[in-house]
C-alpha cells in the first residue's frame, strides 16, 4: 500500500515537471512578433516634465530610435466597437494610439499601405488596421483607403492576464469615442506578450510623443539592463517619481522564468517521492527474498529456471507499482481537463501544455524504469540460490 502512495505521488509530481519543462522548452522558442531584445518601455507620469523627459530620452547616447503609445504597452487596451457599413455588423476591437515610428521600434511590419506621417496626430481622422481586423470589417477587401466608424463600447472589458506588469486602469482621455477614420496601413498580426495577457490591438490611432499620457517604447544599443539602469539615472534626476523602465526582454523571458521555476519545484519534490519509491522497493522485495528463500530453493530443486525465479519476484511488486502509475496519471489529467475548464484556461493552454502526451509518457517510462531496476537487484538475486545448500541449511 505504501508502495502504491510513493508511485502515485511520483507520477503526478514528474509528470507535473515534465509538462512545465516542455512549455518552458516551447515557451523560450515562441515569438512574440515583437523586438524584445533591445527595447525598453518608459512610463512617464509627470506630465509638468514631460517635455524635459522626452528630451533627454530621444538624445541619449544609447537610445537610437523611439515611438509614443497610448495606453503603455502593457497596459489592458481600451475596447471599442468598429462598423465598416460593409454589411459585416459592429465588430468588437481593441483600440491604441501610436506614432508612425512605433512599428520600426517593434518590427511590426505595415503589409499594406504605410505607416503614420509625422503630421498625422491625436483626432486625425487616420488609422491603421491589424490583417484580422481587416479581413473582419471588408471579408473582400484589402482594408487601405477603406473608411468606418469608432464607437465606444462600455459592457467589455479587455482580457485580464496571468500577471498584470502595470495593474493602473489605461487612461482613455479621448482614446474612444465616435469617430470616422481612413485606413492608410495594414499592420501584421503578432501574437502578442501571453503571459501579460495583452496581445497586440487590432486598431492604430495617431499620436506623438508630446501628448499628454503617452509613454515611450525606446530601441537601445548596447546591453539593454545597462541601457535601462543609465536611462533611469538620468531621468530620476528630471523627475524622481518618473514612472517605471521595464526592458522588453525581461517581460518576454517571464513566462519561460516562471514555468522553469514550477519545473525545478516539481522535479525536486518528484524525485524524492522517486527515491523514497526506489528504496521502499529494493528493502520490500529484499525482505521478500530472505523470508522466501527456502521456497526459492525448493522451486529451483523442483527445475524452476532462474528466470521464472526473477519473474516470480518481480510479480510481487507489478500490482502497486501499476495501481499508483494509473492512479498518478489519472488525477494529473483530471488536474489538466479542470484547469483547462477555469475561465483562464484558454490562456493557460497556450502557455502550459497540460495534456501534453510525451510529457505523461516519459514520466512513466523514467518511473517504470527506475522501480524495475530497484527490483531487479533483489530479484536477481533470488535467482541465484543455491537449492542444494538451502535445503541442506534447513
Amino acid at each position: 500500500m505504501l508502495i502504491g502512495a510513493q508511485v502515485f505521488a511520483s507520477a503526478l509530481l514528474l509528470i507535473c515537471a515534465a509538462v512545465f519543462l516542455r512549455s518552458a522548452i516551447a515557451s523560450a522558442r515562441f515569438d512574440p512578433g515583437l523586438r524584445t531584445a533591445d527595447t525598453v518601455l518608459i512610463d512617464l507620469n509627470s506630465e509638468g516634465k514631460r517635455a524635459a523627459l522626452i528630451q533627454a530620452v530621444t538624445t541619449d547616447a544609447t537610445v537610437t530610435a523611439s515611438a509614443a503609445v497610448r495606453p503603455q504597452l502593457l497596459a489592458p487596451l481600451r475596447v471599442a466597437l468598429a462598423d465598416s457599413g460593409a454589411g459585416t455588423g459592429k465588430t468588437r476591437v481593441t483600440l491604441k494610439a501610436v506614432s508612425g515610428s512605433y512599428f520600426d521600434v517593434l518590427d511590426i511590419p505595415v503589409v499594406r499601405g504605410r505607416a503614420f506621417m509625422p503630421w498625422e496626430r491625436d483626432q486625425h481622422p487616420v488609422a491603421i488596421v491589424s490583417e484580422s481586423v481587416a479581413r473582419a470589417l471588408w471579408p473582400d477587401g484589402q482594408g487601405v483607403s477603406e473608411s468606418f466608424r469608432i464607437e465606444p463600447d462600455g459592457s467589455v472589458q479587455a482580457p485580464s492576464g496571468l500577471l498584470r506588469i502595470n495593474p493602473r486602469a489605461p487612461a482613455d482621455h479621448g482614446l474612444v469615442q465616435a469617430r470616422m477614420v481612413t485606413v492608410v496601413g495594414v499592420a501584421r498580426d503578432v501574437p502578442g506578450l501571453r503571459f501579460t495577457g495583452i496581445q497586440e490591438a487590432g486598431v492604430f490611432l495617431p499620436t506623438g510623443l508630446d501628448v499628454e499620457n503617452t509613454s515611450i517604447v525606446a530601441r537601445v544599443q548596447g546591453e539593454p539592463h545597462l541601457a535601462r539602469q543609465a536611462l533611469l539615472d538620468r531621468l530620476t534626476k528630471i523627475d524622481p517619481n518618473m514612472g517605471q523602465i521595464v526592458t522588453m526582454r525581461t517581460v518576454a523571458r517571464l513566462e519561460t522564468f516562471f514555468l522553469q521555476i514550477a519545473f525545478w519545484v516539481s522535479l525536486m519534490l518528484g524525485g524524492l517521492a522517486l527515491l523514497l519509491t526506489v528504496s521502499g522497493l529494493f528493502s520490500v522485495l529484499s525482505y521478500l527474498v530472505e523470508q522466501r528463500t527456502r521456497e526459492i530453493g525448493v522451486r529451483m530443486a523442483l527445475g524452476a529456471s532462474a528466470r521464472s525465479v526473477t519473474q516470480l519476484m518481480l510479480a510481487q511488486t507489478t500490482r502497486p507499482v501499476v495501481a499508483g502509475l494509473i492512479a498518478g496519471a489519472a488525477l494529473a489529467a483530471a488536474l489538466a481537463t479542470a484547469v483547462l475548464a477555469t475561465p483562464a484556461g484558454a490562456l493557460i493552454s497556450q502557455i502550459v501544455h497540460v495534456t501534453d502526451p510525451v510529457a505523461y509518457l516519459a514520466s512513466v517510462g523514467v518511473i517504470v524504469a527506475a522501480c524495475l531496476l530497484a527490483a531487479w537487484i533483489p530479484a536477481a538475486r533470488a535467482a541465484k540460490v543455491d537449492p542444494m545448500r538451502t535445503l541442506r541449511q534447513e
